[in-house]
């Protein structure tokens, strides 16, 4: 083999892996995930739900047949639901999908939806607040009378009781059932229209699984 031919072939190595990272780094889509229907989600969303001036990016995204049979429970039947699974499997992209599509469907009646999760860094990701900031839950007092006096003086607060259908909880596995107690004990006075559990509220719960350790004792 002379040295042009060497070159050339070096050359063809060289072009090839080339456009083999580049491949990866941007794979193509295939025929099926380009004609698959898409959802939307909201990346970047503000700190508790209310920090000002943030940019949020849309990114379209195509769910699984699965995935889109919860959604669908959620946003479609309205039904009480709680999902579920171990990690990389699209859980919080699958929240966030839910949330995208729960705000646009109900555009017109934005406080009807309710995000909210057990911790502030969860809440950050999801553009919600913790559920006591969301509630005006103090965590120190168990009693309920005490609860609901404390939080009809706080506007904010009780019209969300009042107003929200749709309570989206993340990370569920953080709050125990002593709050979940309170919070349908609580709901269950002030929403007086409605003898439903949760005075009528839908919940959408996301629980992210982890080793036993992450879990309080």
């Amino acid at each position: 083999m002379n040295k042009a031919t060497k070159r050339q072939t070096s050359k063809r190595k060289s072009t090839g892996a080339l456009e083999d990272t580049r491949s990866a780094k941007h794979p193509r889509l295939t025929i099926d995930s380009f004609f698959s229907p898409k959802v939307t989600v909201q990346l970047d969303s503000g700190l508790d739900g209310v920090a000002g001036g943030v940019k949020e990016k849309a990114l379209d995204v195509v769910l699984s047949d699965e995935q889109m049979r919860v959604m669908r429970m959620v946003v479609e039947e309205g039904k009480n639901v709680f999902f579920t699974g171990s990690a990389g499997t699209g859980k919080s992209l699958l929240l966030k999908a839910i949330i995208a599509a729960l705000k646009k469907k109900h555009a017109k009646m934005s406080n009807v939806v309710s995000v909210t999760a057990s911790t502030g860094m969860a809440a950050s990701n999801i553009g919600g607040m913790t559920l006591h900031s969301w509630g005006a839950i103090a965590p120190t007092v168990d009693n309920i009378d005490k609860l609901i006096r404390s939080i009809r003086t706080a506007r904010p607060a009780l019209l969300r009781w009042k107003t929200t259908q749709i309570l989206v909880i993340d990370e569920v596995s953080m709050v125990d059932g002593h709050l979940f107690e309170k919070i349908a004990a609580i709901a269950t006075q002030l929403r007086k229209k409605t003898d439903r559990p949760f005075g009528g509220i839908q919940l959408c719960s996301l629980l992210s699984l982890a080793t036993s350790s992450s879990f309080p004792p």
